[in-house]
């Protein structure tokens, strides 16, 4: 197996497909639909990368990001943004915060 993504979406549907993508192309991967438990899973299985939410109930994808930034261990963590947002204002935002990448769904 390849490199582990995490990814963050209460969309349990979403969450499946986008596995199911991500593993067919090699990657090994972990999905977490709550907001509350996904810094920890993130810091706990050092992933290669974050694929995250923004619009997540009790913590928003931006409350997450926050956490891996503000982390030694997983300040340099990429993190992309997965959302139904278009790319303006909110992408702005994420990009101010420090994500690297914005991803319509």
């Amino acid at each position: 197996m390849g490199s582990l993504v995490v990814l963050v979406d209460d969309d349990l549907d979403f969450l499946d497909q986008t596995e199911a993508f991500l593993r067919s192309r090699g990657f090994e991967t972990y999905a977490c639909s709550s907001s509350l438990k996904a810094f920890r899973q993130i810091a706990l299985r050092n992933p290669a990368a974050v694929l995250l939410d923004l619009d997540m109930p009790r913590k928003s994808g931006f409350d997450i990001l926050r956490c891996v930034r503000s982390s030694p261990i997983t300040k340099k963590l990429p993190v992309l943004l997965l959302t139904a947002h278009p790319p303006g204002e909110k992408s702005a935002k994420g990009f101010e915060e420090g994500l690297d990448d914005f991803i319509s769904k």
